[in-house]
């Protein structure tokens, strides 16, 4: 099968059952909820260490939920089957599930080491603790990038930190495409032959397409926003304002309304693949 009528496919799965859609993204949603709930111990800093019941939670219900979530895919590509189905909550094999999610995730934050390398030291220079007194993070990280990377020029350092940031991105992205198909594999019970493996790489950079829509009204909501992040980081005054009250507002309806509802499409366009890899002699 070619990505594209993998896409087809998927796409049909999609729009052909709305209310099972709907359903399947209350599960889903629900799921995930259950994972954040201990985040609220954060509102009582004496409850505050509560709140790293997440980190099991997250182990023990995202790694099985998504791996149900596979399974039910599978069904309404291969037999018509509905998304919002009880496989979601009620599978088999649960140990099983937690354990190959463990090892997935061990596997993807190997791949995400040099993002995360990037990240931490980027957070050290922004909240100034490397800056010693009265040097503010905003300023210290103009002075590295200006400094370590640009030469003693801005633009230049810009230029150079943003390749840096995008090359550590792509390695993660990459090791996110290399093991997306793998959920769906363990599905159908095998795995793509390995001639198959760049198109399931294909599919799932095909299915960041459905994150363009909300990225491109991300962009003009928060326009104002980055020019001001922009100017602050090539004056020397080290001063910007946070995103209004209002844009968190107006991304979060545009999540939920643009992201949320095409994420099961990006995960079927992988689905539909896999499968007719599968079944090829």
């Amino acid at each position: 099968m070619r990505v594209r009528d993998a896409l087809r496919q998927a796409w049909r799965v999609w729009k052909a059952q709305p209310a099972q859609l709907f359903g399947f993204l209350l599960i889903e949603s629900v799921l995930r909820l259950m994972v954040l709930t201990p985040l609220l111990a954060l509102a009582d800093p004496a409850a505050a260490p509560a709140a790293l019941l997440s980190v099991p939670l997250f182990f023990l219900i995202v790694p099985p939920a998504r791996a149900c979530a596979a399974e039910v895919m599978q069904r309404a590509i291969g037999d018509g089957g509905g998304l919002f189905d009880r496989g979601l909550v009620l599978c088999g094999d649960y140990g099983r599930k937690v354990l190959e999610g463990l090892k997935q995730g061990l596997l993807l934050l190997l791949w995400a080491v040099p993002l995360t390398a990037f990240a931490a030291e980027a957070a050290v220079l922004w909240s100034g603790q490397t800056g010693g007194g009265g040097t503010d993070g905003l300023t210290l990280l103009r002075s590295v990038i200006v400094s370590t990377f640009g030469g003693g020029d801005l633009v230049r350092g810009l230029v150079m930190t943003a390749a840096l940031f995008a090359l550590c991105v792509l390695i993660a992205v990459f090791g996110l495409a290399f093991h997306s198909g793998r959920r769906h594999e363990l599905a159908l019970g095998g795995r793509v032959p390995k001639g198959q493996r760049a198109g399931v790489l294909r599919c799932w950079l095909m299915g960041l397409l459905t994150a363009l829509p909300f990225l491109l009204a991300g962009l003009l909501l928060a326009r104002d926003w980055l020019h001001s992040l922009i100017g602050a980081i090539r004056s020397s005054s080290g001063s910007f304002t946070m995103l209004p009250p209002r844009t968190l507002i107006l991304l979060g309806l545009a999540f939920l309304i643009l992201r949320v509802p095409l994420i099961p499409l990006k995960s079927l366009i992988t689905a539909c693949y896999v499968r007719a890899a599968e079944e090829q002699p």
